[in-house]
């Protein structure tokens, strides 16, 4: 990230900034079956972290944006993947479970949000004076990342997986 002439150019003219990064939930929980996203996630959580205390002093908020269940095309994609990549072998119930449920949450006119409430989150957090760090948002989002900071970790990964079995 190309970040000390951005900051050395640009700052004189502007001082109060907000950036923003859209993350998950599962940047801070992990759910089975996805370690790549979920590491992706959690990698984007750690550098948003970091690049907020470093440019924090010019004037720049870094928010995080932790979307729960959104509808797009995601939860399809996600799905099919999950079939094609697991569907077959040892985590062959598991990955069926777990494709069925993000089709249920994700897709149109299912329980997850629209990508308004992701919106408005960054409205919110671009209007604030001085914006929240981060922003979870759509169905669950919040509860869940409430249980991933409070359980035990087994007893978090046990409630995880009960609800895939």
């Amino acid at each position: 990230m190309r970040l000390k002439g951005v900051i050395d150019e640009g700052m004189p003219r502007h001082r109060s900034l907000v950036r923003d990064r859209a993350s998950s939930i599962a940047g801070e929980i992990a759910l089975p079956l996805g370690s790549w996203y979920v590491a992706a996630k959690h990698a984007l959580e750690a550098l948003s972290d970091r690049l907020r205390m470093e440019v924090g002093q010019f004037g720049i908020n870094v928010v995080i944006i932790q979307p729960g269940i959104i509808r797009t095309e995601f939860g399809a994609t996600s799905a099919e993947q999950l079939r094609d990549f697991s569907g077959d072998g040892a985590y062959r119930d598991m990955a069926n479970t777990m494709a069925n449920r993000v089709e249920i949450g994700s897709g149109p006119d299912q329980e997850g949000s629209g990508g308004e409430v992701v919106a408005e989150a960054i409205r919110r957090a671009i209007e604030a004076d001085l914006p929240d760090t981060r922003y979870a948002v759509g169905p669950m989002a919040e509860h869940m990342l409430r249980l991933g900071r409070t359980l035990p970790d087994r007893a978090f990964d046990e409630m995880v997986l009960g609800a895939v079995r």
